[in-house]
């Protein structure tokens, strides 16, 4: 087993509609480090599986103190 993959991250998207009741569109889950790379690469992850491109989910990124 991989020592670095200590936690998992899950992010599940869920559309309320007023037609009809609560629906999840993407549940995703990331095993990794627990840091906040891992917590970003999982937000990441969680926008391509709700249909987002690659290229726009790869634009979120960490930006440091103005």
């Amino acid at each position: 087993m991989d020592d670095t993959r200590t936690h998992a991250i899950t992010v599940v998207v869920t559309g309320r509609y007023p037609h009809g009741r609560e629906n999840p569109h993407a549940s995703v889950t990331v095993n990794g480090d627990g840091s906040l790379d891992h917590a970003v690469d999982s937000f990441r992850a969680a926008l391509v599986a709700m249909g987002f491109a690659p290229d726009t989910a790869g634009r979120l990124a960490i930006r440091e103190g103005d």
